[in-house]
């Protein structure tokens, strides 16, 4: 079997290769604030804007193989369907955290297409917000409070500090540790701030028992287990949160369960949809 091959996609309009002193400093950012709601606020190598191909689906070139799932039309489509899904779960919430009054800094980490990050700049105009992914793939129309950075979110924490409001969604699977990232969120949120993971547990479930552990679904979700692991990534992290929240520092912490339907079955509007 032929070995899969890596290409790169160039840049409409290539920009002439600066040297580096530091290939991890892909950007420069102070303490975020709506100050620094500007094009000062990053510093990004071209290298970052190209992509990589393999097995006909696109890939981040920055840090490639960090995050190994493609960042192409099809995967940002399922990433805006997630969003849907979650807001039909959460009857329109962004979130469950009592965010009150006029929160200053909000950060999305792992932010995707962005798309959460845009609604939440939205709901709090006054707020600074951040989204940071390892893709460039966020619409260059946003709130006009709202910022995208590319890093990898596993890095030493360069996004300033005192938030108000940490936010992270179905990436909780693909990070190798967990608690540091949580640890330097922590260190980074005002006393008294919030930060909130809505994650999918990665397994099928059934209130009657009737799902064989055998079954073509049950044995797909293991299979996917295994394929993880090889990267040494935890697929069902989603199944205990609070375990790496309290490690990082978290005090408070609760946990909701709400059920994902497979399939038609679910008749509630809010399930079935």
């Amino acid at each position: 079997m032929a070995e899969p091959v890596t290409t790169t996609q160039e840049p409409i309009e290539p920009i002439a290769a600066h040297e580096r002193a530091d290939e991890e400093d892909e950007f420069e950012t102070s303490d975020f604030d709506s100050a620094t709601l500007s094009s000062s606020s990053t510093s990004l190598n071209t290298s970052i804007y190209q992509h990589a191909f393999e097995n006909g689906r696109r890939y981040h070139q920055y840090r490639h193989g960090t995050y190994p799932i493609p960042n192409d039309d099809a995967e940002q489509n399922r990433d805006d369907m997630k969003h849907a899904m979650m807001l039909e779960l959460t009857n329109g919430n962004l979130f469950f955290s009592p965010i009150v009054g006029n929160p200053q800094k909000i950060i999305d980490l792992a932010t995707g297409t962005g798309i959460w990050a845009i609604d939440v700049a939205d709901k709090f105009p006054s707020a600074s917000v951040v989204g940071v992914d390892l893709s460039p793939i966020q619409p260059s129309w946003v709130p006009p409070n709202l910022k995208f950075l590319v890093d990898d979110i596993e890095d030493e924490w360069m996004h300033g500090g005192d938030f108000d409001f940490v936010h992270m969604r179905c990436i909780s699977p693909w990070l190798k540790d967990e608690v540091k990232v949580l640890r330097q969120a922590h260190d980074h949120m005002k006393p008294g701030a919030w930060i909130e993971i809505q994650e999918l547990d990665a397994r099928a479930n059934c209130d009657d028992g009737s799902l064989a552990p055998d079954a073509p679904l049950a044995k797909f979700f293991d299979i996917a287990e295994q394929a993880v692991a090889s990267f040494g990534m935890k697929f069902r992290a989603g199944e205990n949160l609070r375990e790496p929240l309290e490690k990082a520092g978290f005090t408070n912490v609760s946990c909701k369960v709400l059920k994902v339907p497979i399939g038609t079955w679910a008749k509630v509007s809010t399930t079935s949809s």
